[in-house]
């Protein structure tokens, strides 16, 4: 009990960091082959691909923000069946732990498999998950 009182009294001491530009970049986990997320901050929105392996098949989700609150951004997950079928599937949170590291988190609430495409769906999944930066940190002041 002492132990998780000391790290949350340091974590709270510890300064908030921004979620601006400098996050933009390729973030992965390297015991979660072929997964990952790229992001991008740009004026007012953060536009993010989060692509994990499904079965034999890669999957890509799109994913929007436009309110990021200090260190921690939620996002709306979007999956594509087809060209112009753009389906809203649920939410993710990215919370910024470190200059180099983020926490990644999903739950996707709608069913795909609905609409007829198929592919098996990954209703009601959740995870959470750490990813570190693979790319340079874009300049930042």
């Amino acid at each position: 009990m002492k132990y998780l009182l000391t790290l949350i009294l340091m974590l709270s001491a510890a300064p908030a960091m921004a979620f601006d530009a400098c996050m933009t970049g390729s973030w992965y986990a390297p015991e979660r082959d072929g997964e990952g997320i790229n992001i991008e901050v740009l004026e007012g929105v953060v536009v993010a691909y989060f692509y994990r392996p499904d079965h034999s098949n890669q999957r890509w989700y799109n994913m929007l923000g436009d309110r990021p609150e200090g260190d921690n951004i939620w996002l709306d997950v979007y999956q594509s069946i087809g060209i112009n079928d753009i389906h809203w599937v649920g939410d993710a949170l990215i919370s910024i732990t470190g200059n180099d590291s983020i926490v990644f988190s999903y739950d996707f609430r709608y069913d795909l498999t609905l609409e007829g495409d198929g592919l098996p769906w990954c209703l009601g999944c959740r995870d959470t998950f750490s990813y570190v930066r693979i790319t340079q940190p874009i300049p930042c002041d």
